[in-house]
C-alpha cells in the first residue's frame, strides 16, 4: 500500500511597517524597530547614517534636516551639529549600571523613554566605591558646557531631573539628552548610573499635617518640601503610610545639599526605613538638626503590592 504524504509549507507575509518573526515555533509579524524600516518584504533594515526612523512601524527612513545632519548610532534621533560626532552612548537603566566616565571623551549621549504617565526620569551617578567627585553639564537641545546647559550637578553623587516635555499629551515618548561629565580630580573613573520613572507630582507639606490618597498599589518616589523653616530649627518630619489589609514597607531621605530637591536611594544625608512587608501602616521619620534657612526637601518611597483599599500618607511636620 501506498502512502501519499504532503508537506505544506506556509508563506507568511507582513505588511510594511511589520518584518516576519520566527523562533521556537512563533511565527508572527511583528512593528518594525525605531531605526528600522520594512518596507514591505518581510525584513527589516537599519536606517543609513544621516536619517532616522523615530517612532515603530516605519516603512521608511526620514532624512536628517541640515541643521542635525548626522544621526545617532541608534538610528532613531539626528545630532545637533555641534555634538561630537564620536560622542558615546550611555545606557542608564532602572539597574543599576557601571559607566566610565574620561576627561578625555567627556560626552555623552542617552535616549530616555517616556512611558505613558511618567512625569519625569531621576537619573543618578553614584560612586560607592572610591568617593571620586564628577562634573556634569547636561542639555537636550544642543552641545553642553559650563556656559550653557539645563541641567548641572557636581560632587560623588549627582541626581539630575529630566523632565517629560510631552507629559500633557499622556502619550509615550522619548528625548535624547545630551552630557558632558567627566572627573573632578582625576583621568577616568568607573560609577554607578541609575534612572528612576517618576510617575507622582511634588507636593508641599504646608502646616503640621499634609494628607494624599494613594493607589491600592504603589511603588515609587514621591518628593515633597516643607517650605519656611527657620534657622537653626530642630526639624521633625514623620510620614505614615496605612491601607486596610495592605503589605506596606517604606524608606524616607532627606538630604542637607541645598542644590538637592531630590532626595534618593543614592543620594542623601539621612534615610529612616520601615522594612517589614506585611504591615498594613508603615511609619517612618526623619529628625534635623540645626537646619539651614528656608525650604527643606525630602522623599518618601513607599512599595506595596496589596491593599483592600486606597492608601492614606499622613505628612506630619514640627519644628522648634
Amino acid at each position: 500500500m501506498l502512502t501519499l504524504v504532503v508537506c505544506y509549507i506556509s508563506a507568511q507575509h507582513c505588511p510594511a511597517g511589520q518584518f516576519y518573526f520566527h523562533e521556537r515555533g512563533i511565527d508572527e509579524c511583528d512593528s518594525c524597530m525605531r531605526g528600522y524600516y520594512c518596507p514591505g518584504d518581510d525584513k527589516g533594515y537599519k536606517c543609513p547614517q544621516g536619517s532616522i526612523a523615530a517612532n515603530s512601524g516605519a516603512t521608511q527612513c526620514d532624512k536628517c534636516p541640515p541643521d542635525s545632519p548626522t544621526s545617532s548610532i541608534t538610528g532613531t534621533f539626528c545630532l545637533p551639529k555641534d555634538i561630537p560626532k564620536d560622542i558615546r552612548l550611555m545606557q542608564a537603566s532602572e539597574i543599576i549600571s557601571l559607566q566610565e566616565f574620561d576627561k578625555s571623551k567627556p560626552y555623552l549621549v542617552q535616549e530616555f523613554h517616556f512611558e505613558k504617565g511618567v512625569r519625569g526620569i531621576m537619573f543618578n551617578i553614584a560612586d560607592y566605591h572610591t568617593g571620586a567627585s564628577v562634573t556634569l553639564y547636561a542639555s537636550s537641545k544642543d552641545k553642553p558646557s559650563e556656559k550653557s546647559f539645563m541641567w548641572t550637578g557636581v560632587g560623588a553623587n549627582v541626581t539630575v531631573m529630566i523632565e517629560n516635555p510631552d507629559f500633557a499629551s499622556g502619550k509615550e515618548s522619548y528625548l535624547p539628552v545630551y552630557f558632558m561629565v567627566f572627573p573632578t580630580d582625576r583621568q577616568k573613573v568607573l560609577t554607578n548610573i541609575l534612572i528612576h520613572n517618576i510617575r507622582y507630582e511634588p507636593f508641599v507639606a504646608k502646616g503640621p499635617s499634609t494628607e494624599i490618597t494613594l493607589p491600592s498599589t504603589v511603588r515609587g518616589y514621591f518628593f515633597f518640601s516643607v517650605p519656611n523653616v527657620p534657622v537653626g530649627s530642630l526639624l521633625n518630619v514623620t510620614v505614615v503610610t496605612s491601607g486596610e489589609k495592605a503589605e506596606i514597607r517604606q524608606s524616607q531621605y532627606f538630604s542637607s545639599k541645598k542644590d538637592l530637591q531630590f532626595p534618593n536611594e543614592n543620594d542623601y544625608t539621612q534615610v529612616n526605613v520601615f522594612g517589614e512587608l506585611g504591615r498594613s501602616i508603615a511609619i517612618t521619620s526623619i529628625a534635623v538638626q540645626k537646619t539651614a534657612a528656608g525650604t527643606q526637601y525630602f522623599s518618601v518611597f513607599p512599595y506595596c503590592p496589596y491593599s483592600r483599599s486606597n492608601l492614606t500618607m499622613k505628612v506630619l511636620v514640627n519644628f522648634k
